[in-house]
């Protein structure tokens, strides 16, 4: 998103050059060739504006000498030092906020979809613990009334003295010892629990 905006972003630049011409003379009063040279300094900032134009103030520093006699020219060196500003805006390139902003707007729904990745990741994570806590839970309520189902097994045991009962099972065969049946053969009336 950063990216995306720094476009607008005001940017400072300076520019150094220097050149060195030898240039034949089309004066009367001196003959030959002049050897002039130039040295140019500038410094400056830009600036790209939102509908597509650019702004840019630029100081400019120029140092001109030449080789001919002084009183054709009047200064040797020549210092010229200007403050221009200018504004460019492009009409059929680049034109408009729509366009201009297209990258930024690009790197907010990019910047907005990361966003909603991770709040769904950490809704998920969420969700998880959740349904890990409420199987814990329902395990130990598991655990803890087969305990208390032990528990009462065990006092019942204690307090009939250890014996098995006999009761009766509707529904199904049933099977207790008879004294007169042989060997404890099946009878189809009782059941014999323990």
């Amino acid at each position: 998103m950063r990216s995306a905006r720094s476009v607008f972003d005001p940017t400072l630049f300076s520019e150094i050059g220097k050149d060195r011409a030898v240039v034949p003379s089309d004066s009367r009063f001196y003959s030959g060739s002049a050897v002039e040279q130039n040295f140019n300094a500038d410094l400056g900032a830009r600036k790209v504006l939102l509908t597509g134009g650019q702004a840019e103030l630029r100081w400019s520093n120029r140092r001109y000498r030449s080789s001919m006699s002084s009183y054709i020219q009047a200064l040797n060196p020549d210092y010229v030092t200007g403050l221009t500003l200018s504004l460019s805006q492009p009409l059929l390139r680049d034109f408009g906020l729509r366009y201009a902003t297209i990258l930024v707007r690009v790197a907010e729904t990019l910047e907005l979809q990361a966003i909603r990745g991770y709040e769904a990741k950490v809704a998920q994570l969420l969700k998880n613990v959740e349904e890990a806590y409420w199987g814990l839970v329902q395990a130990l309520q598991y655990v803890s009334v087969q305990e208390q189902a032990l528990a009462s097994g065990k006092s019942s045991s204690a307090r009939t003295g250890g014996s098995s009962r006999s009761v009766p099972c509707p529904g199904r065969p049933c099977w207790r010892p008879k004294p007169w049946l042989r060997n404890g053969s099946r009878s189809s009336s009782e059941c014999r629990t323990p």
